[in-house]
C-alpha cells in the first residue's frame, strides 16, 4: 500500500565549514563553524510518498529538508528525523516521488521537469543489512549537492564560487565519467582570494555507512587545506561535525576529527586501530577528538596508488573510520554490498565512553571543499615554526601572497571522485 504524508518540518540551510583538525605533530588548530545566520531556522511544509514496504506509512527513522521557495532547485531528501502526522490544514502536495527512503521533490509542479537526477537504486541488501539509499557520481552528482558562496567561516583566503561560475570556469564538472572538483589555477592577480568551490549534500543522515572513491584528492600544493566530511549545523539540533579527510600542505597522512554540540566521550574499541596520538573529548567547547592517520592518507602519497576508498560508519554502538588503497577495496565495497564486518582495520575505532550517539551525531550532511591558508594556517604553520614547511620551501612571507600570486601551484589541488554512496541498515 503506498500513503501521501505531510510533513511539516522546521529546518536550517545545512551549511557550515570544518572546524579544524590538529595538523602536524605540534600543531593543535581552533574550532571553528558556520557564521550564525546560516543556521537560522526556516519552516517549510514538505510532502512525500512513502510505501509500507519502506516502512514511511509508520513514522520512519526521520526526513531532513532544506528549505524550498518557489524559485527552489528541486531537492533530494531522505528520511533521517521523526516527522508529524499529516496536518489537515497542509496544502496539497507538490511533485513528489519516492524510491524507498530517498525523495525527490520541487517547490511547484512547473518545476517538476527540472527535478534532479534521483539517487540510483536501493533495493541492495548487503550480509550485514546495509542497504544503499544515496549515490552520486557522474551521471547525478551536482544534482544532489548546493554550491556554498558566502564568505568562508574559517577565515581561508578563498572565494567560494556559485554552481554556473564553478562550471563555467572548469572548477567543477564531469570528466571522463568522474566528477571533478578544483581550484582555480589561471588568475595571476587573485587579491582577494583564489576561486574554490565548496559543496554540500540535500540529503542528510542520522547514520549509515558512508562510502567515497577518490581517484584523486587535492594535493601538491602548500596553502591548500581540504577536506572531505560531514556536518550538522542545523540550529535546531546540536552541532555535529566529523572530518573523514583533512590536511594542509604538503603532510602525507590523514587528520580526523569529530566535534559534537554536547558532551561525548569515546574510547577504543578495538586495540588494532590504525591511528595515532588519540584524544577521545569530542565535544566542540573542549576543542573536540581526533586521531592521526598513517602515512600515504593524505595529498600526493593518497594519490601516488591511484587514490582509493574511504569508508565512515556511523551506529549506536560507535564510529569507524576506513581507508583502503586502490589494489585494496574489499570485493564487496565494489559489488555495492558492503559488510564492514570483514573488513581489515579501521584508522578510526571508537565506542561510546558516555556519549548519546542519537544526539551527538545527527542530521550530517556530506561536504567537500578546498580552502586556502585560513584558520589551519596559524599557531606558526607558515613562518615561525613552519611546520607546514612551506615557508622554507616557498621562500614567500605568507600563505595569502603564495596563494594569490602563484596560480599553477594548485594544479594538483582537486577532487577526482568516482564515487559517493551513504547506506544505511534495511
Amino acid at each position: 500500500m503506498r500513503s501521501i504524508i505531510t510533513v511539516t518540518s522546521t529546518a536550517g540551510l545545512l551549511l557550515g565549514s570544518f572546524v579544524p583538525a590538529q595538523a602536524r605533530k605540534h600543531h593543535h588548530s581552533h574550532p571553528h563553524w558556520v557564521h550564525p545566520s546560516y543556521s537560522t531556522p526556516n519552516t517549510s511544509t514538505l510532502h512525500a510518498t512513502g510505501s509500507a514496504s519502506s516502512g514511511f506509512d509508520s513514522a520512519p527513522t526521520g526526513f531532513v529538508p532544506a528549505p524550498l521557495s518557489s524559485t527552489s532547485t528541486p531537492i533530494v531528501y531522505t528520511s533521517v528525523l521523526p516527522v508529524s502526522a499529516p496536518s489537515p490544514s497542509a496544502p496539497s502536495p507538490s511533485v513528489y516521488t519516492s524510491s524507498s527512503s530517498i525523495f525527490t521533490s520541487s517547490s511547484s509542479p512547473s518545476a517538476a521537469a527540472a527535478a534532479p537526477t534521483p539517487s540510483k537504486s536501493i533495493s541492495s541488501e548487503s550480509a550485514l543489512g546495509y542497504a544503499i539509499a544515496a549515490s552520486w557520481d557522474a551521471t547525478n552528482f551536482f544534482d544532489n549537492f548546493k554550491f556554498f558562496t558566502d564568505t568562508d567561516p574559517t577565515s581561508g583566503f578563498v572565494k567560494y564560487v556559485d554552481e554556473t561560475t564553478a562550471k563555467s570556469d572548469g572548477l567543477a564538472k564531469y570528466q571522463n565519467n568522474q566528477v571533478y572538483l578544483g581550484v582555480d589555477t589561471s588568475s595571476k592577480d587573485a587579491s582577494s582570494g583564489r576561486d574554490s568551490v565548496r559543496l554540500e549534500s540535500k540529503t542528510a543522515f542520522n547514520n549509515g555507512l558512508l562510502i567515497g572513491d577518490f581517484e584523486h584528492m587535492p594535493g601538491g600544493a602548500c596553502g591548500i587545506w581540504p577536506a572531505f566530511w560531514v556536518i550538522n549545523n542545523d540550529g535546531n539540533l546540536p552541532y555535529t561535525e566529523i572530518d573523514i579527510v583533512e590536511g594542509v600542505a604538503l603532510q602525507d597522512h590523514d587528520d580526523i576529527s569529530m566535534y559534537t554540540g554536547p558532551a561525548c566521550t569515546m574510547a577504543v574499541r578495538n586495540a588494532a586501530e590504525l591511528g595515532t596520538s588519540p584524544n577521545f573529548d569530542c565535544n566542540l567547547d573542549d576543542g573536540g577528538c581526533h586521531i592521526t592517520g598513517p602515512t600515504g592518507t593524505f595529498g600526493d602519497s593518497f594519490n601516488s596508488h591511484k587514490g582509493g576508498v574511504w569508508a565512515l560508519q556511523v551506529e549506536s554502538d560507535g564510529i569507524r573510520i576506513w581507508q583502503f588503497p586502490r589494489d585494496s577495496i574489499p570485493s564487496d565495497i565494489t559489488s555495492g554490498n558492503p559488510d564492514p564486518s570483514t573488513w581489515s582495520a579501521a584508522i578510526l575505532d571508537w565506542q561510546p565512553a558516555s556519549c548519546d550517539m542519537s544526539t551527538a551525531f545527527a542530521s550530517m550532511t556530506t561536504v567537500f571543499n578546498i580552502d586556502l591558508c585560513g584558520s589551519n594556517y596559524g599557531d606558526g604553520a607558515w613562518g615561525g615554526e613552519d611546520w607546514t614547511g612551506c615557508y622554507a620551501s616557498t621562500k614567500v612571507g605568507t600563505c595569502e601572497a603564495y596563494v594569490r600570486d602563484n596560480p599553477t601551484a594548485f594544479t594538483d589541488a582537486y577532487f577526482l571522485i568516482n564515487s559517493v554512496k551513504w547506506y544505511q541498515k534495511a
